[in-house]
């Protein structure tokens, strides 16, 4: 049983959890989803997507002294499309988790079992096992379970249309004559 858990987990979250840079950000009153995203190294994936996408878009357009000011433009729009995705994603998880049920979330991800599995180190202790599986044993634990189909189609389209969206807009700049 508690290797099903494990398994959900890394369905779940394995594969688009980074780690969590400055996890003293994250204060006791800042909103419970946004605590809980930053806390799950959610925001970290888009940064690192986004910073991707800039690699990508250099391949066509190499930063030349011509277009150095289409790349500050370009450049200038992470911190706008970072809050639009961490924004939609909010609005996902506040559709189907209450504030008490992110706050446990959040502690999760707070704990040393958090930290470790958000770092992709799944050599996990006894002790770390058990947390885990204690987790997803839990009420909360059930309700990611159960809610991870709808999540994952859910943020599939909303990353599909952010990244899409923004190469779109960084064609469009660097693109642009002038």
């Amino acid at each position: 049983m508690k290797n099903l858990y494990f398994t959900i987990f890394l369905l779940i979250f394995g594969s688009s959890c980074t780690v969590v840079k400055d996890v003293a950000t994250l204060q006791v009153t800042e909103d419970p989803v946004i605590a809980y995203l930053k806390s799950s190294g959610i925001p970290d994936q888009f940064q690192i997507a986004f910073d991707e996408m800039l690699q990508q878009l250099e391949t066509e357009f190499p930063k030349t002294r011509t277009n150095d000011t289409k790349w500050s433009t370009m450049e200038s729009q992470k911190k706008k499309a970072m809050a639009q995705i961490i924004d939609d994603l909010a609005s996902v998880y506040r559709k189907h988790f209450t504030k008490e049920d992110l706050k446990a979330m959040t502690d999760f991800y707070l704990s040393d079992t958090g930290r470790k599995i958000i770092a992709n180190d799944y050599d996990l202790s006894m002790g770390q096992q058990e947390s885990l599986n204690a987790f997803y044993a839990s009420e909360v634990g059930q309700k990611v379970i159960e809610k991870q189909v709808v999540l994952r189609a859910a943020i599939d389209r909303l990353t599909f249309k952010w990244s899409t969206d923004l190469y779109s807009t960084g064609l469009s700049i660097l693109n642009f004559d002038n």
